[in-house]
């Protein structure tokens, strides 16, 4: 581990955990440590620097805005696409079973459950 040793001006009063907080977190968001690396540099639990990272401005989702987007775009795409199959399956289902004369017994049978 290193030591950094850093002078600051007299009418800045703050305390040692304030001043590492700010670093790990700085280092958090530019993405060259990880939640739980910041969280120990911090000196607290990975919640505990989850919540108090909103009161410095740095958001736990350490996404820039293009990515988050492009990842929803290809989710709702996937999404889509499951259902679309699904549709696709249960059309063709029904088209066997109506053909078979089973659909009719499925129904009157649903009918009689219900």
């Amino acid at each position: 581990m290193q030591t950094l040793q850093i002078t600051l001006p007299d009418f800045i009063s703050t305390d040692t955990r304030e001043i590492t907080f700010v670093i790990a977190s700085k280092f958090y968001e530019k993405g060259k440590l990880s939640l739980g690396q910041a969280a120990d540099v911090a000196g607290v639990s990975k919640r505990t620097f989850m919540e108090l990272l909103g009161s410095y401005d740095v958001s736990i989702f350490n996404y820039p805005p293009e990515d988050i987007e492009s990842d929803f775009k290809h989710k709702l795409a996937d999404r889509v696409g499951q259902y679309r199959h699904v549709v696709h399956f249960e059309n063709t289902l029904r088209k066997n079973l109506y053909r078979r004369g089973s659909l009719q017994r499925v129904w009157q049978t649903r009918g009689k459950l219900d």
